[in-house]
């Protein structure tokens, strides 16, 4: 019945503000776009954003906003690295457990992502 996710969403107030973040500060490719709606591609679960979500006030909380969307990367260390560079505050240190290892950062909108990757170790911290 079920294929997999088309599509996660996220409904953004700036729809040129954030496409440019996604695009040029996360490198996502743009697979499609419309007036109030731009879709990226790559591997996993396609990302999207489309126009009409609320104001951007500040982070966002889980009850604001109770999605979290976690970006595979093959390196955490040289993926969280590459974003400071281009002025993306990271949140507290990485995390690592068994999940492996994950840094959250938040886009202009206030909401919180993450970086995950398969990297596996003892230390919860870096």
């Amino acid at each position: 019945m079920i294929e997999g996710v088309a599509h996660c969403v996220l409904y953004v107030a700036d729809l040129e503000r954030m496409t440019q973040f996604y695009r040029d500060t996360l490198g996502l490719p743009i697979s499609e776009r419309t007036e109030r709606f731009v879709a990226f591609s790559g591997a996993g679960a396609p990302l999207a954003l489309e126009a009409g979500g609320p104001a951007a006030d500040g982070p966002r909380t889980k009850d604001r906003n109770p999605t979290l969307v976690q970006l595979a990367v093959p390196d955490i260390t040289a993926a969280v690295a590459a974003l400071r560079e281009r002025g993306v505050g990271i949140e507290g240190d990485i995390r690592r457990g068994g999940f492996g290892a994950l840094a959250f950062f938040r886009d202009p909108e206030g909401n919180r992502l993450a970086l995950l990757s398969a990297e596996r170790g003892v230390s919860n911290a870096e």
